[in-house]
């Protein structure tokens, strides 16, 4: 079970580095994701651990003089999360999230 502390970790995390989107396959499923890019693996690493979700990579940016991982949460883990966060969360990452469910826009 995720703690206080750990679900308080985690939302200053995502405030600083997530992005809540908006995702539609074949024009039919519509579902929203958290990603977070990130070139220290250590950290998307202690997130999983708290929240679960996926990591990739990694990828080379444009430059290709560095590389970043990405850290992924599927629709139905951030739905189980996102009470827990919530409390947690700054006003600009709820606003996010609340217009990636109702508008299906995606903003960083």
């Amino acid at each position: 079970m995720t703690t206080e502390v750990e679900y308080a970790w985690a939302a200053g995390f995502i405030d600083g580095e997530g992005c809540f989107s908006h995702q539609c396959q074949r024009n039919k499923y519509h579902y929203v994701i958290l990603q977070i890019p990130q070139k220290d693996r250590e950290v998307l690493d202690k997130l999983q651990g708290i929240l679960g979700g996926s990591i990739s990579g990694p990828y080379t940016y444009q430059d290709r003089m560095s590389l970043f991982f990405r850290y992924t949460l599927s629709d139905s883990k951030v739905a189980f999360h996102i009470d827990g966060l919530w409390p947690h969360l700054g006003t600009m990452k709820k606003k996010q999230y609340q217009q990636a469910i109702t508008k299906g826009g995606e903003y960083g």
